[in-house]
């Protein structure tokens, strides 16, 4: 779970890195209900992709769904490795969805940003393991 939890900072940490919000705006949202983060989630996405009214509406839609979906399997209990998959899958699922409702070229956007984010990730977990 505390990897998961980390992902999900560190996913949060760099939008706001993108220019969306505060260290402040960060620690808040660590404590908001999932109703709350879905709802960031699709600010940033509307800025960032420059969504339409219609799809900002269904953008919503599914953020809050896998917003509920997480908040509920960070909850339960299972082994570490079990929830870190269990996200990776729904993530997929999310992003499936997602590329139904965003144009071509907004899921390519969307797509690159999620590559920067593993990158990212990747980088940082090796500068962890040569100290």
């Amino acid at each position: 779970m505390k990897n998961v939890s980390k992902i999900a900072a560190f996913l949060v940490v760099w939008v706001i890195g993108r220019g969306i919000g505060s260290a402040q705006d960060f620690a808040k949202l660590k404590n908001k209900s999932p109703e709350e983060k879905a709802q960031w989630q699709t600010e940033w996405m509307k800025k960032e992709l420059n969504l339409s009214e219609k799809q900002i509406s269904q953008v919503q839609v599914i953020n809050l769904k896998y917003a509920l979906e997480n908040d509920s399997m960070l909850k339960n209990e299972g082994s570490k490795i079990a929830k870190l998959r269990q996200w990776k899958t729904k993530q997929k699922e999310k992003e499936k969805e997602l590329g139904k409702v965003f144009s071509k070229e907004q899921f390519k956007q969307y797509q690159a940003i999620q590559s920067e984010i593993k990158e990212e990730l990747r980088s940082r977990n090796q500068l962890k393991k040569t100290y």
